[in-house]
């Protein structure tokens, strides 16, 4: 549960806190059924959160080959909003926040609930207070709902990037169904183009036609069958939204685990073992986009000291700025 008190020996004017939440791809996309999936990825997103004597002012700084300004500053006021007012601090103290994110965003990647998850654990530590991680994501909901940069509330995206591995949610009730078994050993690799779709320009009723289709993908990953759900469920979102699944069904041809749209793209997410790796670029390279490639993420995500922030900084910027 989340601690009352600001710890007495620490001054507002200097606190910081660090930590970093990870990227996800969907196995089920919830906003046609309301029933989600998804799985975590080792794409890091990086939060330092720090209380200023300067009232009234939110400064953000967005660093990384994922940044996205536009969106993460509506999120990033959010969570800040939030954590102030839980803590009984003036909703206008001064905070200043950097983040820092190898996740490719308004791709599908699950970068709002990273960085949610991620801001929230470094501004609780920054505040001297505790939080348990569910209370975390579900806090993270909510920011992410007042920002406009989920639908859903994104639940399942939210505890993917939390947790790490696999989980199937209920999105409508926040409640975790199942934790379904993926091999760990899974190459992930993420095929998208230039453009961003904004989840401002969707809406819940366009995707009612999908329902029954969508609510078949959560059964067969009930039942067990992951790789199955991944790519039933691309198919029926990819031609809502306008995205090509082409690009999955050669990867699947090619020999993949499983391929299909993530979130509500453009990204195409394919899992495949590492024996497989040759021949699936291979089947992608006449494709045009970019090639994001990673890894199954199991690890939760986590308060970082200075020392850690700095060297994940480092690591994700190439050896730029110093913390």
């Amino acid at each position: 549960m989340v601690s009352s008190d600001i710890s007495p020996d620490r001054s507002l004017s200097t606190s910081t806190g660090y930590a970093m939440a990870r990227g996800a791809f969907t196995i089920i996309n919830g906003i046609a059924s309301g029933h989600g999936g998804a799985c975590g990825v080792e794409l890091r997103f990086l939060a330092r959160f720090q209380l200023t004597d300067e009232p009234g002012a939110v400064e953000t700084t967005f660093l990384g080959p994922g940044s996205n300004s536009h969106m993460d500053d509506r999120l990033v006021r959010a969570c800040a909003h939030r954590l102030l007012s839980d803590a009984g601090l003036p909703s206008d103290s001064g905070v200043r926040v950097e983040t820092v994110s190898e996740i490719p965003a308004s791709r599908g990647l699950k970068s709002s609930s990273a960085a949610a998850n991620a801001i929230l654990m470094a501004g609780m530590e920054a505040l001297g207070r505790s939080s348990e991680p569910l209370d975390t994501v579900h806090r993270g909901g909510d920011c992410a709902t007042d920002a406009g940069v989920t639908l859903t509330g994104a639940f399942d995206d939210a505890v993917a990037t939390m947790f790490g591995g696999a989980v199937l949610t209920d999105n409508e009730r926040r409640s975790i169904i199942s934790w379904p078994k993926v091999p760990g050993d899974l190459r992930v690799l993420f095929l998208f183009t230039d453009r961003k779709i904004q989840k401002d320009s969707l809406h819940k009723e366009d995707f009612q036609p999908i329902h029954d289709q969508v609510q078949e993908a959560f059964q067969l990953a009930m039942d067990g069958d992951v790789a199955g759900a991944i790519t039933l469920n691309g198919r029926a979102y990819a031609p809502i939204v306008g995205v090509d699944d082409t690009h999955a069904q050669a990867a699947l041809a090619a020999g993949a685990w499983a391929a299909g749209m993530t979130g509500t793209g453009p990204a195409i997410a394919v899992m495949y073992i590492a024996e497989a790796e040759e021949v699936v670029l291979a089947a992608l390279a006449s494709f045009q986009g970019t090639i994001v490639r990673t890894r199954v993420n199991t690890s939760p995500g986590m308060v970082l000291s200075e020392e850690e922030y700095a060297f994940h900084r480092k690591d994700i910027l190439g050896g730029g700025e110093h913390v």
